[in-house]
């Protein structure tokens, strides 16, 4: 899967979701192009015990420079989650 899929499938099952609107990346220093799936593994949660889960690696860009974050996203329901 790549970002553009995982996007779609954000949207569809999250259709009030903010996550990939690109005024809400823009504030973050992020931008859907800066962005790349890394990969689908077993992560734990906080709420939820275990899920199958997509790993996003974003490049935010600040006044300090630039640095890399990670997200991750439901299988199932394709919602945001923070890992454990």
């Amino acid at each position: 899967m790549n970002i553009y899929e995982l996007k779609s499938n954000y949207t569809e099952k999250n259709p009030e979701g903010l996550f990939f609107d690109a005024d809400m990346l823009a504030r973050y220093g992020e931008s859907i192009d800066r962005m790349k799936v890394t990969g689908k593994g077993v992560m734990h949660t906080r709420n939820c015990g275990d899920v199958i889960a997509y790993e996003v690696v974003a490049e935010q860009e600040n006044i300090l420079g630039t640095r890399e974050v990670r997200y991750y996203f439901d299988e199932e329901t394709f919602e945001m989650f923070v890992p454990a």
